[in-house]
């Protein structure tokens, strides 16, 4: 019991500044995000894959193991750049958002003052 009064309480406060029913920002709904990641994921597989295959070629490794080493280091750097690039949008997206309710709160703010003025006059 003594936690459910604890979770109560802090239900109570808000914690955050985002609007009650506001939800989290998420990469999957962000065109831009979505389109670059594919994007890049893309670009990064296939260019690990080619750098491996020539760099095996010149090392004179038979085919199979060069087969092999291309698409692991495909695979590798897959997962690298879809890191990098989803790390990456996060940050780009969390500044979108904070500018945006910079924006809101400024235009707010004003309203607020140019009401006082015309309250005051």
């Amino acid at each position: 019991m003594a936690k459910k009064k604890k979770a109560d309480a802090a239900g109570d406060q808000p914690t955050t500044i985002t609007p009650a029913g506001a939800e989290d920002v998420k990469l999957t709904a962000h065109p831009r995000a979505r389109m670059q990641i594919r994007r890049w994921k893309g670009i990064g597989g296939l260019t690990g894959f080619a750098l491996m295959a020539w760099l095996s070629y010149r090392s004179g490794t038979d085919f199979v193991h060069l087969g092999l080493r291309a698409l692991l280091g495909g695979v590798a750097t897959y997962v690298a750049v879809w890191t990098a690039s989803v790390y990456i949008w996060r940050q780009v997206a969390l500044a979108e958002v904070r500018a945006q309710a910079r924006m809101i709160a400024e235009r707010k703010f004003a309203a607020m003052d140019a009401a006082e003025q015309k309250a005051a006059s």
